[in-house]
């Protein structure tokens, strides 16, 4: 599980559509497509995404553009993720990665 908050400090009254925080988990593998012992020049990727999930903290959903006033202050939104139980760990290959993270 993973817990936290997001923290916003608004200088001035801003107009904004919300607040919202995302949470990936995905897989990239890339190679160069060959012929024998000779690199052909192309490069083959693929993406895998575990988990793929966006959370609205405050305000409208991602896709509705309505937008309000948020005044000036300082706001905190806690959070909470769980994980889903079969991922594998965190990887690192010039061929590809594994990575988890929030934005």
């Amino acid at each position: 599980v993973i817990r936290g908050a997001v923290c916003l400090n608004v200088g001035k009254p801003k107009k904004i559509r919300g607040v919202g925080i995302l949470f990936r988990g995905l897989e990239v593998t890339e190679l160069n497509t060959t012929h024998g012992s000779a690199t052909v020049g192309s490069r083959v990727s693929e993406k895998v995404f575990f988990f793929d999930t966006r959370v609205t903290l405050c305000g409208n959903p991602r896709k509705q553009k309505k937008s309000f006033k948020i005044e000036s202050g300082c706001y905190m939104w806690p959070f909470e993720f769980t994980l889903p139980l079969e991922i594998p760990p965190t990887f690192t290959h010039p061929n590809g990665y594994v990575k988890y993270f929030t934005k």
